[in-house]
């Protein structure tokens, strides 16, 4: 791929998750990635790209899944694996969902993950600071390096599986999603043990969750920090967020609203049994473990930002921690986030208001 190689900007910290992006060159290669199988949103992109390209000459890099959709002069199709090292700057049309998409393209063992500039397409979300119709403008003050921008810090996901002579054990009472169960395993030792697999190292821009799915039987969850044991969770299932996604599957939950320049982790039991069990609000240093207890009757979902990512059985072990390249998302003044939190979730607001 003859592309320039991938310009990083430079970050100086402001107060608070904060911060001032200036290019030492400007961007030349721009990653735009849109939500997906939506017509409206491609036509609005289609006309982005247009303009980015007539007006800055810049590379425009697109998924393969998008290619034909969005292809003109200009543009050109990336594999997943050069991501890292041309991508200088990522725009996302759509939703969350969409920049939860696009950043989970970008692996942990990136340097640095290129800044995110997104736009919402009639969607509203803790993400989207910018509408569609301020596209332009935005675009040019990243470009000139006059914009701010807000860290989201993400967590590393590793999975350490309880290796078996067996399939995983199956609910026999339960139904179960047979796509998500992992192919049967060849030539394992009949003496258990365990292993990190490579292709469970991922990351999580919202949040990663632990849930019975189909099963009649609660979870059971034994729950550590820095190595020591905490509790054991018996519940529907178990949610671990970072402060920007304290706004979602957690909130819900009945965890608390956290600023994304708070640096914690938040651990939120689904449905406890026992109502002793509260949300926790742990350092972001923290390095927590979630183990499938051997008192749990069925296998568990995994899912990382919505995303399934397989199924956990009797002893396999989710390991979280910070992640050491979080996300930097363009934003519009030091307020953006405060505005958006009144906007949205509507404090104080008197019921029946229109």
């Amino acid at each position: 791929m003859h592309l320039p190689p991938r310009v990083l900007p430079l970050i100086r910290q402001g107060y608070g998750a904060y911060a001032k992006l200036r290019w030492t060159i400007p961007p030349r290669n721009i990653f735009v990635v849109k939500k997906a199988y939506n017509s409206h949103v491609g036509e609005a992109t289609k006309s982005f790209i247009a303009h980015i390209i007539d007006k800055y000459k810049v590379n425009v890099l697109v998924e393969n899944r998008s290619y034909e959709e969005l292809a003109q002069p200009g543009v050109r199709s990336i594999e997943q694996a050069d991501l890292k090292r041309y991508v200088d700057l990522i725009v996302t049309l759509g939703g969350d969902g969409t920049i939860l998409h696009a950043t989970s393209l970008f692996n942990r063992r990136a340097e640095e993950l290129p800044p995110v500039l997104s736009f919402s397409m009639g969607t509203l979300g803790f993400l989207l600071p910018f509408d569609f119709s301020e596209a332009q403008q935005a675009f040019h003050d990243v470009y000139t390096s006059n914009v701010c921008v807000m860290q989201r810090q993400r967590l590393d996901v590793s999975v350490e599986t309880f290796a078996r002579s067996t399939p995983h054990p199956v609910d026999s009472e339960a139904t179960t999603h047979s796509t998500l169960l992992p192919d049967p395993w060849i030539d394992i030792p009949s003496t258990p043990s365990s292993s990190i697999r490579p292709s469970d190292l991922t990351c999580a821009l919202n949040d990663l969750t632990i849930h019975r799915g189909a099963s009649p039987h609660l979870a059971h969850l034994d729950i550590s920090v820095n190595d020591e044991h905490i509790t054991t969770a018996i519940a529907d299932g178990l949610t671990i967020a970072t402060p920007t996604g304290s706004t979602a599957y957690s909130l819900s939950a009945g965890g608390s609203i956290v600023h994304p320049g708070v640096p914690c982790v938040m651990v939120t039991p689904i449905c406890p049994r026992s109502l002793s069990f509260r949300p926790l609000i742990l350092p972001q240093a923290s390095k927590i473990s979630v183990s499938i207890s051997p008192n749990s009757r069925g296998v568990c979902d995994l899912s990382i930002d919505g995303y399934a990512d397989g199924q956990l059985a009797t002893g396999d072990v989710v390991h979280v921690c910070a992640s050491e390249t979080p996300v930097w998302c363009v934003s519009k003044a030091s307020d953006d986030w405060v505005h958006h939190l009144n906007g949205l979730l509507g404090f104080n607001s008197k019921f029946g208001k229109k």
